[in-house]
């Protein structure tokens, strides 16, 4: 009994197509070798095509992320630099402030000490007496 698998079964042979059909045995194996060739060869080619396609995606990919990381980059770098700004013009403010503040003191110590010159020796006289106790011990 044959197999109806059997590839050299004779009944089970395709109708003729186009182009010419096998007359022999070894015309059938150039056939099949020239037929597996062509698949192999579009296996490659579509291979080959899907690689470069893959190829093409990842720099395209690639190009993309880093173009974001140099954009987040610029806008952090831009971030810190509007707060360092920033906290230059507090620090500047709130220095001028301090000496504005310093000086109104100053002012109006020296205003105090020559309105009351007796009170300021004896108070400066009794700082310097409690000091001096306190470094002795």
């Amino acid at each position: 009994m044959a197999d109806k698998n059997d590839p050299f079964d004779p009944a089970l042979e395709p109708a003729a197509g186009p182009g010419p059909s096998p007359t022999t045995a070894s015309d059938a194996a150039r056939e099949f070798v020239g037929y597996t060739a062509e698949k192999a060869k579009e296996l490659k080619d579509n291979a080959v095509e899907s690689v470069q396609h893959l190829r093409d995606a990842a720099a395209e990919a690639t190009s993309d992320l880093r173009q974001a990381a140099r954009k987040g980059a610029d806008d952090l770098k831009a971030a810190a630099g509007n707060l360092a700004e920033e906290a230059r013009s507090i620090a500047a403010r709130e220095w001028e402030e301090s000496r504005e503040k310093a000086k109104h003191l100053f002012i109006t110590t020296e205003d105090y000490i020559r309105a009351n010159p007796t009170r300021a020796v004896l108070g400066a006289v009794g700082i310097g007496f409690l000091l001096g106790l306190l470094s002795r011990r």
